[in-house]
């Protein structure tokens, strides 16, 4: 069974992650090991989501999901988060599931809002 927890401070070198962790970030952990994360970065304009890593697709939408979950939780009614323009496959993925908004568009990098 898969467990989606908040990120802990023990949690961030397991993970490899160097830059600045905002809140919430979310892991999930099987048979106490860390199969996937979904950090927050640490913004004081907006929640903006990513980077995002699974084991699985299955994993990783179910991360979003918890993550999305949470934010309802704590009141917050939307978050950004933008893809590299060379990540042709989640660019297709994430225009065609028609959920996402286009947000804005830096010369490497597509930006995308979900509203909850």
């Amino acid at each position: 069974m898969t467990l989606f927890r908040l990120l802990e401070e023990k949690d961030i070198e397991k993970i490899g992650i160097s830059e600045k962790i905002g809140w919430p970030s979310i892991v999930a952990e099987r048979d106490g090991e860390i199969i996937g994360w979904l950090i927050t970065q640490e913004r004081d304009d907006a929640v903006s989501a990513g980077p995002i890593s699974a084991n699985s697709a299955h994993t990783a939408k179910n991360l979003i999901q918890a993550y999305e979950n949470l934010l309802k939780a704590l009141g917050i009614i939307q978050y950004l988060f933008c893809i590299n323009k060379k990540n042709k496959k989640w660019l297709k993925l994430v225009k065609k599931l028609g959920i996402y908004e286009p947000y804005d568009e830096g010369s490497d990098t597509v930006s995308f809002r979900r509203r909850l």
